[in-house]
């Protein structure tokens, strides 16, 4: 689908999750299907890192698609909310409204980073339990 995936696991040892599978597919899935949606040209990239940072297992989800304009960064996570400029596009905004109560009950947090015209980064904290 003109997506190229990388991915990097930078961890030392094993993490213990407790988690939905589920719950953390349809997180990931929003995720991807988001950098494949909003990619500027006919192909793209993704690079997803596992990492650990102090207690937690972190998932980063690296993109080089179009960005998210500064002003929108903070709103994301909210119910219905879409960047303007995506408004074209199809959804309605609740995939990572509901990604972020998911990621929230399996004790972690998610945060974006997003430069404009350069890429997103999303970042999954989950607890380490081990």
């Amino acid at each position: 689908q003109g997506m190229t995936l990388h991915y990097q696991d930078n961890m030392e040892g094993p993490a213990y999750l407790r988690l939905s599978v589920a719950e953390m597919e349809r997180v990931f899935n929003n995720i991807i299907s988001n950098s494949m949606k909003y990619k500027p040209k006919e192909t793209g990239n993704l690079t997803i890192t596992l990492s650990a940072v102090e207690k937690n297992a972190v998932l980063c989800f690296a993109d080089d698609g179009n960005g998210v304009p500064e002003e929108s960064i903070g709103k994301l996570f909210q119910r219905f909310y879409r960047a303007q400029e995506t408004s074209q596009e199809e959804g309605v905004g609740l995939g990572l409204y509901l990604a972020n109560g998911i990621i929230t009950r399996q004790k972690g947090y998610i945060s974006v980073k997003s430069q404009k015209g350069e890429g997103t980064v999303f970042s999954v904290y989950l607890l380490n339990e081990g």
